[in-house]
């Protein structure tokens, strides 16, 4: 229990440190540093209390998340070292935690080098308060912020069919994550002020099959004129469709709207969902799926130094984890183990994946597929026809035709069988680890395409929540609705969110590796990466996701050129944004 709460209090820290900040902004000016947002002072009542801010007002940057966990320096002080017999290089022991902060006092760690005995004590700052019911739970400080008094009910039309608990969970539970699922609920019917069950759940299949199904479903109640639902939340290709539909409100268009996009519980990369000037859906930490869906690459520690390679962790901290890191550390790694002298299942290989996951690589690399042009209108990304995405892609190509890689259906139990050193898939699939792998093992960024790109970017895979307002007339509803998306974000970003990180993590590491296990999570969460190219539907496309040529290619081993030009992209993109601008013009 102990190394879990050192788990959460290591992603309170990383966390503050990038809130707002993505560390895959798409085009950044030389030399600019990302401001972020300190959690502490979001808390209602950061202001009666100014000593759970910063301190010094500092900005902070994605680089000094590496800084963070590798360095003390900045926490300690002269007074707080004590040393006996100085030596020329110091071998520290690990930290050991003497005190969680939280929203009362500061916490505090020491470690000692083992030749001297030089001791060093860090301080790790107070918490934020952690409100729910009016006061905070831990010491009893009221919440200042008002109910807002709406005393109703607010209906949430989600996907029945999601992956992963994110909606209502009916009720306390004794799996930590469903259980604040349900209290980040319960705290938001009494932020909003609403009736003792005010939030009423409805549940229809939308994931990918059942697309057609949810947004009839929706489009029937509306051209009823029943206004049933006020809150949409479902698979993010079908939360698309309803938009193209001209099924959801334009969230920009909200007047005095409660929804604050500066704030850390939503990505940057939600500016991207923009559509001309109007914002029709968006994601944050109150998607649990969004956080389970990232992609990353899973890797076996202990194959690592069983071959003596280069410490990936170490690379993706000092910014250094590459696509030709990836390859080069994956080459030579295979071996013949089950006698049937071809690879196959039961060999060993040096990276493993399926087919639908190799699309990360794409915006892995910092490519897009459709993002917004001079004018501000989407068009399909430059970087589409690139000659540099064409030898990037052939690179891959290349990679994937050497015996070192595995891509099959069931490459998930190639890595849990400790078969292969790297594998690339969704962040959830560690939490399948803790139950089934015998070897320690962490979760990385998808690498980058060459060390002069600034930050990790993080793909998405589609079963993610994109969460949206129902269209209707009824403007105070509206803007009830955006109350609720708010306090979903924020009470996911303190209460959830670490929760759902912390699933990722080896508990089994040493505090050491957890720290830096933690830093490469939270380097993931990020550069979180959304582009309409993932969740335009096909129907929309030409028949074909726009990510899924990407994965053809490599998977082919077919040169991008020879792939690309099958669908005509522009055009169906124009016609999409043409029925998108017909459909939510007409009279609610």
């Amino acid at each position: 229990m102990k190394k879990v709460c050192g788990i959460l209090l290591v992603f309170v820290f990383l966390l503050s440190a990038v809130a707002g900040t993505s560390s895959c902004e798409r085009h950044p000016t030389p030399n600019e540093e990302t401001t972020s947002a300190d959690p502490s002072s979001q808390a209602p009542d950061a202001s009666e209390d100014p000593e759970t801010t910063d301190g010094d007002g500092s900005d902070v940057t994605t680089e000094e998340i590496t800084e963070a966990v590798v360095t003390t320096e900045e926490e300690t002080t002269e007074s707080e070292i004590t040393t006996s017999i100085a030596c020329e290089e110091h071998s520290f022991s690990e930290w050991e935690i003497l005190k969680l902060p939280n929203c009362m006092e500061r916490g505090n760690r020491s470690r000692s080098c083992t030749k001297c005995k030089y001791v060093e004590t860090a301080f790790d700052e107070r918490l934020p308060h952690s409100f729910f019911a009016g006061k905070c739970a831990v010491c009893d400080t009221p919440d200042l912020s008002p109910t807002l008094g709406y005393n109703n009910k607010i209906t949430v039309l989600y996907w029945g069919d999601v992956e992963l608990p994110e909606f209502d969970t009916f009720g306390p539970s004794i799996n930590a994550i469903e259980n604040a699922i349900y209290y980040r609920n319960q705290n938001a019917i009494f932020e909003l002020g609403l009736q003792k069950d005010g939030i009423e759940w409805i549940g229809i299949d939308g994931d990918h099959g059942e697309m057609a199904n949810f947004v009839e479903s929706l489009g029937n109640s509306y051209l009823a004129g029943e206004e049933r639902y006020d809150v949409v939340a479902s698979y993010s290709r079908t939360t698309a469709h309803c938009a193209i539909n001209g099924l959801l409100a334009d969230i920009n268009a909200i007047e005095s709207s409660y929804i604050d996009l500066s704030q850390p519980w939503w990505p940057t990369a939600v500016s991207d969902l923009v559509i001309g000037d109007s914002l029709y859906y968006l994601t944050g930490d109150l998607s649990t799926n969004l956080l389970h869906m990232m992609y990353g690459i899973h890797c076996n520690l202990d194959l690592i130094k069983e071959l003596k390679l280069e410490d990936p962790v170490s690379l993706v901290l000092n910014k250094a984890w590459t696509i030709d890191k990836l390859i080069s550390l994956s080459e030579g790694v295979f071996m013949e183990c089950n006698g049937d002298g071809v690879p196959s299942s039961g060999d060993r290989f040096g990276f493993a994946t399926e087919q639908l996951h190799t699309d990360a690589f794409y915006h892995g690399a910092r490519y897009r597929l459709i993002e917004a042009n001079d004018e501000s209108i989407l068009a399909v990304s430059k970087d589409y026809t690139s000659n540099s995405l064409k030898m990037y892609a052939n690179t891959l190509v290349n990679f994937f035709a050497t015996p070192d890689v595995r891509f099959t259906n069931v490459s998930n139990n190639t890595f849990i069988d400790s078969k292969a050193l790297f594998f690339q898939s969704r962040a959830f699939a560690a939490m399948q680890y803790k139950r089934s792998a015998t070897f320690s093992y962490v979760f990385l960024p998808t690498p980058m395409l060459d060390s002069k790109q600034d930050g990790y970017c993080t793909a998405i895979s589609n079963p993610f929540t994109l969460w949206a307002i129902a269209r209707t007339n009824n403007e105070e509803m509206k803007r009830e609705a955006t109350a609720l998306l708010e306090s979903f974000g924020r009470f996911s970003y303190t209460n959830v969110m670490p929760l759902v990180l912390a699933g990722y993590i080896d508990e089994n590491a040493t505090e050491a590796e957890i720290i830096n296990a933690s830093a490469c999570v939270a380097l993931a969460r990020a550069g979180i990466v959304l582009d309409h190219g993932r969740f335009f539907p096909n129907t929309f496309m030409g028949g074909n996701y726009m990510n899924e040529v990407f994965s053809r290619s490599i998977i082919q081993g077919k040169p991008w050129v020879d792939v690309l030009l099958t669908v005509d992209y522009a055009s169906n993109l124009k016609s999409t944004l043409e029925t998108i601008k017909a459909n939510n013009s007409k009279a609610p």
